[in-house]
C-alpha cells in the first residue's frame, strides 16, 4: 500500500490483524515486580499469567512512551519513503498522544515530502481497536490516507463500551474513587458501571449491587445503543473471567442476533488499571452522550 497504518498495543486489536491487514503497533509498557515489559498483544507475554499475579496482591504500574521511544517507531516509516497514519488511544488517560503530536511535528519538518496524520481516537482497549479494524478495511480496499482518517474522525463518538469491573481497589489506585468509596464498595458488592465519554475519559454512570446485574446491565446497554446490531461484531472483553463473558455472549443471543460476537481478553495494560474480573460490552452504535 501507499501508506502505513498504525496503532498502539492499548488498542488490543487481535494478533492476527497484524499479519491479515499489514499493521503496525507501537508496544505501551508496563511493569510488574520492577521490571518493565513491552505488551506485545499476546505474542509472547503470557496475559493469564499476569492476572494471576495480581490475584496474588502483586501492584503492577504503567508509563508512557517518551518522545525517543515514539520517534524511533515513526521515523524508519518515513526514513522508508512512506507515509503514516496513526491511530492511537485516548489523549485524556494519557501524554502519549500529546508528546506523539509533538514529535511529529518535528518529522513534518524533516520529511516534507511525507505525509504524518495522527487520529486522536478518544477511545482505548477493543473501542480504540473497532476503529482499527475499520480502518484496516478500508485501507485494504483501496481507501486513501485521509479518506481513512476522516471516517475514524466522523465515526470515533460512535465507538460505544460499558465497562463494570469485579474490585474497587484498582480504580482507587488510578483514582477513579477514594479509598472510603472503594471499601464500602466491597463490602456492600457495590459494582461500578463506567463508560467512555465524548472527552476520552472513563467515567462512573451508575452502580448496582451484584455482579449479575452489572453483566444484565452491560446486555442491555449494548442492546440500548448498539446499530445495525445483524450485520456488526460484538466484542465481550474481559479479565481472565472468561465464563462471565460467555454468560454475557448467551444473554444477549436470547434476545437478538449480532452479526459476529468475538471474546477477547484485556491486556496487561488495561488490566493493571482495571484489575481481574473487568468485563465490557464494545459495539459501534449511537454517538456517546
Amino acid at each position: 500500500m501507499s501508506y502505513v497504518l498504525a496503532t498502539d498495543s492499548n488498542s488490543e486489536i487481535p494478533l492476527s490483524w497484524v499479519e491479515e491487514f499489514d499493521l503496525h503497533f507501537l508496544r505501551m509498557p508496563y511493569i510488574l515486580d520492577g521490571q518493565e515489559h513491552d505488551y506485545d498483544l499476546g505474542e509472547k507475554i503470557d496475559i493469564k499469567a499476569f492476572y494471576a499475579e495480581l490475584r496474588k496482591g502483586k501492584m503492577p504500574s504503567t508509563v508512557m512512551r517518551n518522545a525517543e521511544e515514539i520517534r524511533a517507531f515513526f521515523e524508519p516509516f518515513l526514513k522508508a519513503g512512506h507515509d503514516l497514519l496513526y491511530i492511537s488511544f485516548s489523549s485524556a488517560l494519557s501524554g502519549n498522544f500529546t508528546c506523539a503530536s509533538q514529535v511529529a511535528d518535528e518529522l513534518r519538518a524533516e520529511y516534507p515530502d511525507r505525509k504524518l496524520v495522527l487520529v486522536d481516537t478518544l477511545s482505548i482497549s477493543m473501542v480504540e481497536g473497532q476503529l482499527v479494524g475499520y480502518a484496516a478495511r478500508m485501507r485494504r480496499d483501496g481507501k486513501s490516507l485521509e479518506e481513512v482518517a476522516a471516517w475514524v474522525e466522523a465515526n470515533k463518538l460512535r465507538a460505544n463500551a460499558c465497562f463494570t469491573v469485579d474490585s474497587l481497589f484498582h480504580l482507587k489506585r488510578g483514582g477513579r474513587v477514594t479509598g472510603a468509596k472503594a471499601l464500602m464498595g466491597t463490602v456492600l458488592n457495590i459494582k461500578p458501571l463506567l463508560r467512555i465519554d465524548r472527552e476520552g475519559r472513563l467515567v462512573q454512570t451508575g452502580q448496582v449491587q451484584s455482579r449479575r446485574k452489572a453483566i444484565s446491565t452491560l446486555v442491555n446497554t449494548y442492546l440500548e445503543r448498539a446499530e445495525d446490531i445483524e450485520h456488526t461484531e460484538l466484542v465481550i472483553l474481559h479479565g481472565d473471567c472468561l465464563e462471565d463473558a460467555q454468560l454475557v455472549e448467551k444473554l444477549v443471543r436470547a434476545r437478538c442476533t449480532p452479526g459476529s460476537v468475538r471474546l477477547s481478553i484485556v491486556g496487561p495494560v488495561i488490566g493493571t488499571h482495571a484489575g481481574p474480573g473487568v468485563l465490557a460490552t464494545v459495539f459501534m452504535g449511537k454517538e456517546r452522550d
